[in-house]
């Protein structure tokens, strides 16, 4: 979470050095898998001039995503690839595995908030008992207000906490936009299919994520108002969004 936020916050000459040491490494990992057969990875020179040349933060992020799709549409899907896809796509596809994923998440809320109420108790114990050295993690129940500032955070970690292999890292946004089928239907079904399941865990995610953060800042103390003017201590509020994440 750390290391995605400096990325955020580099200069465009600096994201710029991200991607192409982004590259570098794709290249190597090519290399590696075709030997002398391995593609040249180029970083096209005009792509690079709009997103240094961009005047706002709309335009500078329409070139990086164009710069992304350029680098993942040089590098080919093996065999291998396309078998791994198709058997994903084929396992994922069924809609009974879309109606086991939305029933299993649901079924687990109601047993995960049992079992933090308990935790809580446990550690409001072990606080008490040891004078309060203990950083506690959970709280019986947050405020409605501190609840709604941990809901709104999710914004700003469901990136890092999506569960997939898609990042906000240069290799990992490169991964989304690589193509694997040629035939056009199938690959739009590929993504399609993966975007409903990620939108179906994401529901779930957000309302964890929520619940554990906002009992985590309420136990130390932490208030909405805090959350929203900014000032929250940062490793504070980094341990908690690590604990909730």
């Amino acid at each position: 979470m750390q290391a995605q936020r400096i990325l955020k916050k580099l200069s465009p000459e600096g994201k710029l050095y991200a991607i192409q040491r982004s590259i570098q490494g794709i290249q190597d990992e090519l290399v590696k898998k075709y030997k002398n057969r391995a593609p040249n990875i180029q970083l096209d020179e005009t792509l690079t001039q709009d997103f240094l040349n961009a005047k706002t933060d709309e335009e500078r992020s329409a070139a990086e995503q164009a710069i992304y799709k350029n680098i993942a549409s040089q590098i080919p899907a093996t065999f291998a690839d396309k078998w791994r896809a198709w058997r994903y796509f084929a396992m994922l596809w069924n809609p009974r595995t879309h109606v086991r994923n939305v029933a299993g998440s649901a079924f687990y809320q109601p047993l995960r908030i049992a079992k933090d109420r308990v935790a809580s108790a446990i550690e409001a114990g072990v606080s008490k008992v040891t004078g309060g050295q203990l950083e506690r993690t959970k709280s019986f129940a947050a405020s409605p207000a501190l609840y709604k500032a941990a809901w709104n955070d999710w914004a700003n970690v469901s990136d890092t906490f999506s569960g997939s292999k898609y990042d906000d890292s240069p290799v990992g946004q490169v991964e989304r936009y690589r193509r694997v089928f040629t035939f056009p239907m199938l690959e739009k079904a590929r993504q399609g299919n993966m975007a409903a399941m990620e939108l179906e865990d994401a529901v779930f995610k957000r309302i964890t994520y929520a619940d554990a953060l906002a009992g985590y800042l309420q136990a130390n103390d932490v208030t909405a108002a805090q959350m929203e003017d900014g000032s929250v201590d940062r490793k504070l509020l980094d341990r908690a969004r690590a604990y909730a994440g």
